[in-house]
């Protein structure tokens, strides 16, 4: 049987065939040659471990066609990485255990790929030539399934682009460690950079605008994926757009993909949040005599003119569709942190056998985008309903809605915990009008509580001063 969709091909080592291509330029090179340099590679990594981790780095077992050259990559750095070493006995041993050594010909084999190379010190380039040709069989089947997809007729336009979107997608997250993905090594420029930028306090994460927040979770990475997560009516919208106006004023461009509210929904609460201004009164305002009133939304709405928040609230069903909107909104109007409300109301447009497999490939599609486009990505998202079944109401990462790969892909996890929401029905109850910000995740600083004010009328977050008294209008 063959593995990875590709058959079998049978593979006589003829390693000066290789050499004849080595020094020029690779153009469609026949099958052949790609057949001695699978070969080529695996003999190599028999020779010197170092030739295991460059081929490593370039490749993955899914790009060898040839099924024996691809079970021996498989068991040469399985081998390498449980011994720390290669031996060719152990390597037969193991093999002959797993049941594959006749699938790849049996000790002959592996004899004459060692025996019929001399040195390993081209095996990157023998590794280029298997990814040149292993990226060559993958394009073909997918330019054989976009043109599937644009003769569809059952399906919208929109909806085509959305598939090969995902399509492409999918092709560019399982390269794995294609050698042209390592834009960046520990040595040379690269180190050197990263050095002057830590010696020169270089700071190029977006801030909260909360100083106690940001102290804690010392801002948000570029290409961080950022989860701010609650029950409803916990204020995970007001939070996301009071941190996205503190951005905007900061002169960073932040992008709200709204799947919950209009875009009328969320100008409002910017307006409540950045005058001060009463949310029930702004409802009513078009009845109000109120000078000072009306300049406070006039002053709001023009400090949001200077800086703008960018909201999309329509057309958006798919995380392909984010996708899309994301890259379009960075070449056209700079936008350099995105909003996602809420996680859950997403789509993953190809069909998962649960709502739990969705949401896992929705998170990593979100992460692919924080790093593809090198922004932070701050989403929303619910929490199970287990948290209002017991009696400690302060919600932990297990509480994330319907998947763990939240938790797993998270950068950052943020809960908010009201306990005035819980206690409003009390006879003594009185509103201490605060709010707990609990960092339950934090790869890049410290994981706790943070404090905070909020109104729930006025849709505002403040930083908390202990000993303050309740929240001050």
């Amino acid at each position: 049987m063959a593995l990875c969709g590709f058959e079998s091909r049978c593979c006589t080592p003829n390693f000066e065939r290789i050499r004849e291509v080595e020094n020029r330029n690779v153009g469609l090179i026949g099958d052949e040659t790609y057949d001695f340099a699978e070969a080529a590679v695996v003999a190599s990594m028999m020779m010197e471990d170092e030739a295991i981790t460059t081929a490593n780095l370039i490749l993955k077992s899914s790009d060898f066609y040839i099924v024996k050259n691809q079970l021996l990559f498989i068991a040469i750095s399985d081998l390498l990485i449980k011994k720390g070493r290669i031996d060719l006995v152990e390597l037969r041993a193991k093999m002959e255990m797993e049941g594959t050594i006749d699938k790849v010909g049996g000790a002959e084999y592996i004899k004459e790929l060692i025996t019929s190379l001399p040195s390993a010190a081209n095996v990157q380039h023998y590794c280029d030539l298997v990814k040149q040709n292993s990226d060559a069989n993958k394009l073909k089947v997918i330019s054989e399934q976009i043109t599937k997809i644009t003769e569809r007729e059952d399906v919208t336009a929109g909806e085509k682009l959305a598939e090969i979107e995902t399509l492409l997608i999918e092709a560019k997250d399982g390269q794995g460690n294609s050698g042209e993905r390592i834009s960046h090594t520990t040595s040379d420029d690269d180190l050197v950079t990263v050095v002057e930028q830590l010696s020169e306090k270089k700071d190029d994460t977006i801030k909260t605008g909360f100083n106690d927040l940001d102290y804690r979770l010392g801002g948000f990475p570029k290409g961080s994926f950022n989860i701010l997560a609650a029950r409803p009516s916990m204020g995970k919208t007001a939070l996301a757009t009071n941190i996205a106006y503190n951005m905007a004023q900061a002169e960073h461009k932040p992008l709200i993909v709204s799947l919950e509210m209009t875009w009328r929904m969320i100008t409002q609460r910017l307006i409540c949040s950045a005058g001060n201004v009463n949310i029930y009164d702004l409802k009513d305002l078009a009845k109000k005599d109120d000078p000072e009133l009306w300049k406070k939304v006039n002053d709001a709405a023009n400090e949001l003119q200077q800086a703008p928040v960018y909201i999309i609230d329509k057309g958006i069903n798919s995380v392909s569709d984010v996708t899309l909107l994301v890259k379009s909104m960075i070449r056209e109007y700079g936008i350099d942190v995105l909003f996602i409300d809420y996680i859950q109301l997403l789509e993953a447009k190809k069909k998962h056998e649960n709502r739990q497999q969705e949401i896992t490939t929705i998170s990593r599609r979100i992460k692919a985008i924080a790093k593809d486009c090198d922004i932070p990505v701050i989403a929303l998202s619910q929490l199970n309903r287990a948290v209002e079944n017991r009696t400690e109401k302060k919600p932990v990462l297990s509480d994330l809605r319907e998947s763990g790969s939240l938790e797993q892909d998270a950068d950052v996890v943020m809960f908010i915990y009201r306990e005035d929401y819980y206690t409003k029905d009390k006879s003594d109850f009185r509103a201490t009008n605060t709010a707990d910000i609990l960092i339950s995740k934090n790869r890049n600083g410290a994981i706790g509580n943070e404090k905070m004010f909020f109104s729930p009328q006025n849709v505002r977050f403040t930083t908390f001063v202990p000993g303050y008294g309740d929240f001050q209008d």
